[in-house]
């Protein structure tokens, strides 16, 4: 039987793990981008609009070795405001999440899970506790103007190769909203 202080060690424990230490976050470029497009990137979330569903045995160009790619549409007023991408590969899955505004990406989530036996060795742990990185870049004009990342020591993909796969995607996309 567990005592009320072994309940409150455990959970403070617990808590300590769930934390994300300050040397795991790494940002660059003008901070001030962010809240604006943290609001704009919330609306666009909690009002996704009509979804398209795409289910692909390959995965576009710029996504080289990775195979078996979901792919969700939302779209309002007939146009696509968020596209969601999910891969996997031989290390993991990779999640990517793009925000439009007037036809233009101006947000990017990245979010790379690692399995266990092909994690990096001291991989940062998501919330979910799997060995992960995850990378946060807010535009401006088309470049980035702010990028924020938990856990990754290098960058994966380039914004130029971010924004051709979006592009691709959106091809797809629009093919079978006409269906």
């Amino acid at each position: 039987m567990h005592t009320a202080s072994t309940l409150v060690t455990t959970l403070v424990a617990i808590s300590c793990l769930m934390q994300t230490p300050p040397e795991a976050i790494h940002s660059e470029g003008d901070a001030s981008l962010k809240p604006a497009i943290d609001a704009e990137a919330r609306e666009i979330y909690e009002k996704s609009g009509q979804p398209v569903f795409l289910l692909l045995r390959a995965a576009p160009v710029g996504l080289k070795g990775y195979r078996d790619l979901e792919v969700t549409g939302y779209y309002r007023d007939g146009v696509f405001k968020r596209i969601v991408l999910t891969a996997w590969d031989a290390h993991g899955k990779l999640g990517l999440e793009y925000y439009i505004r007037s036809n233009s990406v101006f947000y990017i989530y990245e979010d790379r899970e690692f399995y266990e036996e092909a994690a990096p060795k001291g991989a940062w742990r998501n919330f979910k506790h799997i060995p992960a990185w995850e990378r946060r870049i807010y535009l401006r004009n088309g470049d980035a103007g702010y990028i924020e990342s938990t856990g990754l020591s290098e960058p994966y993909l380039t914004v130029a190769a971010l924004s051709s796969i979006v592009s691709d995607v959106r091809r797809l996309l629009e093919g079978e909203r006409v269906r």
